[in-house]
């Protein structure tokens, strides 16, 4: 303690910035009013700069806010652009998410080895609604990347437990191709020691594309975390398909994929 007070004297902290501190409770979160922000004279430095310095890019702007209707439970899902590197918390918690609920979206997105660092030029859909206990929050989040970045679009949404998990991703990478005859789970590019759940099939990548964000958005806690894949198949005379699969670690969990998927009203079977 001695050591932070040294530190904040140093750089000028205002006492009352210490007296938050020393108030909030480990397990809370503080965030500061825009009338604190000017009034205590806190946004001197960039509070991004070490984000951007780490991620080899430079900082911009922060999202853009969306004021929230604390009455509004309709369940419309509001798009927030992000003009230059920022964090997930930060963004969350300047639209609307309570700090808890921030914390614990980084918390599913860490543990699933997924950046909290979000690049210039991404989107963060939030949609908000009636949660269990009455109270309006955060039912789910997607962050889709930039054209041309190597991260997957991921999404975290609120099961009926009331804990956040990660939903499916589409991958980023390059669409996978599949053989003349188009059989499937021991195509080129895919893993032979997994099973795969085709979910669609489309005459055009870009199709394929939407097709696999839509599925992500209606589907996406059943996929447990798993990416959404595209596969090229060349069906000779028949054209170029371009399936939208996601992978199993075994035989019973793609089943048990294809059976939820099912039980949700989607159609798909396991290849």
């Amino acid at each position: 303690m001695s050591d932070i007070l040294e530190a904040f004297a140093d750089f000028g902290v205002r006492q009352e910035i210490t007296s938050v501190m020393l108030r909030t409770r480990p397990e809370d979160m503080y965030v500061f009013s825009q009338n604190e922000l000017a009034q205590w004279d806190i946004n001197r430095g960039d509070p991004l700069a070490l984000a951007a310095l780490s991620s080899g890019g430079k900082v911009g702007p922060t999202a853009t806010t969306v004021q929230q209707d604390g009455q509004n439970a309709s369940g419309e899902a509001v798009t927030v652009s992000v003009p230059g590197i920022a964090l997930v918390t930060v963004v969350l918690t300047q639209n609307g998410v309570d700090g808890p609920a921030a914390r614990e979206i980084e918390r599913v997105l860490l543990e699933n080895r997924l950046s909290t660092i979000l690049e210039a030029g991404s989107e963060v859909e939030l949609l908000f609604g009636r949660l269990a206990d009455g109270q309006n929050g955060i039912l789910r989040m997607l962050i889709r990347n930039p054209a041309g970045s190597a991260k997957p679009n991921v999404g975290v949404a609120l099961t009926d437990a009331g804990k956040y998990v990660l939903m499916a991703s589409i991958a980023a990478s390059p669409v996978l191709s599949g053989p003349a005859d188009g059989k499937g789970p021991r195509a080129s590019g895919l893993d032979p020691d997994k099973h795969y759940v085709m979910l669609a099939s489309q005459q055009s990548e870009a199709e394929a594309k939407q097709t696999a964000q839509s599925m992500v958005t209606r589907f996406g806690p059943i996929f447990r975390g798993a990416d959404m894949l595209v596969q090229r198949v060349d069906l000779g005379t028949k054209g170029v398909y371009f399936r939208v699969i996601v992978p199993a670690s075994s035989k019973n969990g793609a089943d048990k994929i294809c059976f939820e998927v099912q039980e949700a009203g989607g159609d798909c079977f396991v290849l």
